[in-house]
């Protein structure tokens, strides 16, 4: 399903300089959303490529791609398969459904090939978050994909949902089950709230602590409803589950060669922080940092919980 290919923009969310936006043509035919910034400065240090969590827009990074911009760094930056203005994958847009996270680690391959070799300059730095890290985790242990950045950074990773052992095991039986049995595009009501477009602040929740800029995405939204998304499948949960159980594996990820910054924030209650640093200590160049009182959207929080991100991410690249 291909709507209309453009970037939203809305009152203090306004599209950042030399932008060129266009969709591309994945290993199965699937059509994604893509977008290139070039630095304003006369020099640019590289490429960095941004990839979303699950149920994020490009127009959700708008910021961070200016400060990146600032940096003097191009940057790069795609919907993933399913959501954004990507093609989705039901014909209920709000259904977050895939079949496989390999297929999102194709996705990146093909996008790294097809756009960013071919329009940025190196080197060629990943920046993930959450659902983006989990699949970035998973190209860098891969053989094929193993080289494609010279450096990365893994923001709140999703290694493991940060819920209980017996609710971990109920979800993934199910999930497993309804997919053996056709039925992994039903979508997983028990995880479906207020869509996010109408849901108020709340201060207490487990994304981000800074209201304005929870608010700024809702209007986001608001200002072009093809970018909305809901709950996922069970066919999505099914997926993560494999994904993660690989990832979790001690001889997997230490195949990773590339350097790796992992930042997670210690109020972080979505992904599992026991993964994490276990994950962490089984990458032979990588290096944690936690940020007191971080949520689990780092680059969503308050200025002042920025500032160490960006003091850490600085150091890196």
């Amino acid at each position: 399903m291909s709507v209309e290919i453009f970037l939203v923009e809305i009152e203090g969310n306004k599209i950042p300089q030399n932008a060129k936006v266009d969709r591309f043509e994945t290993f199965d035919g699937i059509h994604l959303r893509y977008a290139v910034f070039k630095t304003e400065l006369a020099k640019t240090k590289g490429t960095i490529c941004v990839f979303t969590g699950r149920s994020e827009p490009i127009e959700k990074y708008f910021e961070t791609i200016k400060n990146l911009q600032i940096r003097g760094y191009d940057v790069a930056i795609m919907d993933w398969r399913g959501q954004g203005l990507s093609d989705r994958l039901t014909s209920n847009r709000r259904k977050g459904h895939v079949t496989t996270f390999e297929n999102y680690a194709k996705d990146v391959d093909v996008f790294m090939g097809k756009i960013v070799k071919q329009q940025c300059k190196k080197p060629y730095i990943a920046l993930s978050h959450s659902t983006g890290a989990c699949v970035l985790t998973q190209v860098l242990a891969e053989p094929k994909t193993a080289d494609l950045f010279e450096k990365v950074i893994l923001i709140s990773p999703f290694y493991k949902f940060e819920i209980s052992t017996l609710k971990n095991i109920v979800v993934r039986f199910i999930s497993a089950f309804l997919v053996t049995f056709g039925m992994g595009k039903l979508k997983a009501t028990f995880l479906e709230g207020m869509p996010k477009e109408l849901k108020p602040f709340d201060s207490n929740n487990l994304i981000s602590s800074d209201k304005f800029r929870m608010e700024r995405e809702q209007k986001i939204i608001k200002a072009n409803l093809n970018l909305a998304i809901g709950a996922p499948t069970f066919g999505w949960l099914h997926a993560a589950f494999l994904s993660i159980k690989k990832i979790n594996n001690p001889k997997f990820v230490r195949n990773i060669r590339t350097p790796v910054l992992i930042l997670m924030g210690l109020g972080d209650y979505l992904v599992s922080q026991k993964s994490i640093r276990k994950v962490a200590s089984n990458v032979k160049n990588c290096k944690l940092i936690e940020i007191d009182d971080g949520r689990h959207e780092l680059l969503m929080e308050r200025d002042e919980l920025q500032k160490p991100v960006w003091a850490a991410i600085d150091a890196f690249i």
